[in-house]
């Protein structure tokens, strides 16, 4: 089962990249971050003028060919990064069930809440685009919760490794 580990954060030396780079090997998934695939801001205007841009048909793509999605994002006032939702409009356009497959959510932050709202949010969002949502996590207080082997906590981290192996066993 190919499973592709998306880091959604449009920072180089991103904590939630640290914390899908771990979730990925735990499952041998192949890691990619969305500033990987740089692309101009969404509108239909320049869709219709130019199209897709061959940067989002190159991650829609590597979504497409993907049996399994681990999506980690940081929260940017409640929200996810621009960059992130720029790359959801773009490849939902090419096919708007592009997550059409087992998903799951990691977040985390340097605050207590870890990027639960926006975690939560996407949870309710991505089956709108096909995806079935099979786990959904955030860590809170990354600094102290996060170590050289990955979560420190560890009943969240059995949590996550339960989600992950779901996603990892269809």
């Amino acid at each position: 089962m190919a499973i592709l580990a998306l880091s959604g954060s449009s920072a180089l030396d991103s904590i939630n990249h640290r914390f899908v780079t771990w979730a990925a090997a735990q499952i041998r998934a192949d890691v990619v971050r969305v500033l990987d695939f740089p692309a101009p801001i969404f509108s239909v205007d320049l869709e219709r003028e130019k199209g897709v841009p061959a940067s989002m048909q190159a991650l829609y793509d590597r979504l497409h060919a993907a049996d399994g999605l681990i999506l980690a994002m940081p929260e940017h006032n409640g929200g996810p990064p621009a960059m992130l939702k720029n790359a959801i409009d773009w490849v939902s356009r090419v096919d708007r069930k592009v997550f059409a497959m087992p998903t799951v959510l990691l977040s985390t932050s340097p605050g207590p809440r870890g990027g639960l709202t926006n975690t939560s949010h996407w949870a309710g969002l991505l089956p709108h685009w096909g995806a079935t949502v099979v786990g959904a996590h955030a860590m809170g207080s990354f600094h102290q919760a996060f170590g050289d082997d990955g979560p420190t906590e560890p009943a969240f981290r059995d949590e996550v490794l339960a989600s992950l192996r779901t996603l990892k066993t269809g």
